[in-house]
């Protein structure tokens, strides 16, 4: 490799990557909250029944309106001038490569930011958000935050990005994000600041909450450590 040549390199590997505006999350949660709307009104339409239908079901039938809302522009916007086609379950590896196919259940991506912001490679950047049912059956502790959130914070998922998502599809009266200040203080979500309050209900849906968290791992290209994550959490009822 030629001096230049690892100059350029090294001059690639933003990591991690420029926060994305915090008016763009909160137009992606405007999408959600209205595909969910539409979700919970259709369910004949979209062949699914909230309060059977498995995760990887209802994730899909969130994932069809979201294609129709962006084909059709109903939302200002979201639209293809500014989002790139949504994705759902896109294989991505984790932060050392061992492991190269991690599913975030949807992704969110920027058009023309890669170019705009300086990022060599686009397919490690957007909004990754882990879909998970919240219910007796899908606990908060077991599910939501030992096989959704722990991954945010170990670097299997938006490893390179300062935020990301979790949405739960919840059992109405069941539990409620401020039930998450327990199980958050584990030691092993490394949490910084507890969930707390940072969007009110509004005509979109649900209120939005939002926690922190340190990342301990380190990128192997740069030997540097990638900093604390903000996971914004959406709960979504049926």
């Amino acid at each position: 490799m030629s001096l230049m040549t690892k100059l350029e390199n090294e001059e690639n590997q933003k990591l991690p990557h420029p926060d994305i505006d915090d008016s763009i999350k909160i137009l992606v949660e405007q999408v959600l909250f209205h595909a969910w709307n539409i979700l919970l009104k259709n369910q004949e339409q979209y062949k699914i029944t909230l309060s059977s239908s498995l995760e990887n079901e209802i994730t899909n039938s969130l994932y069809k309106i979201i294609g129709e809302r962006l084909t059709q522009e109903d939302i200002e916007g979201f639209n293809e001038n500014i989002f790139e086609t949504p994705i759902r379950d896109g294989k991505i590896e984790n932060y050392n490569g061992q492991i190269i196919d991690k599913m975030p259940d949807l992704t969110f991506r920027i058009k023309n930011r890669g170019k705009n912001v300086g990022i060599s490679n686009k397919i490690y950047d957007g909004i990754f958000i882990e879909c998970k049912p919240v219910d007796a059956k899908h606990t908060i502790g077991s599910k939501y935050c030992a096989d959704g959130l722990i991954r945010f914070v170990n670097g299997d998922y938006a490893w390179t990005m300062p935020c990301g998502m979790i949405l739960a599809y919840a059992k109405a009266n069941y539990k409620k994000p401020q039930d998450l200040k327990k199980f958050l203080n584990d030691k092993k979500y490394q949490t910084i600041s507890n969930i707390k309050l940072i969007s009110e209900k509004n005509n979109h849906g649900e209120a939005v909450f939002q926690s922190n968290h340190e990342r301990i791992f380190e990128y192997p290209e740069t030997k540097t450590l990638p900093g604390n994550i903000q996971i914004r959490h959406l709960w979504f009822y049926y």
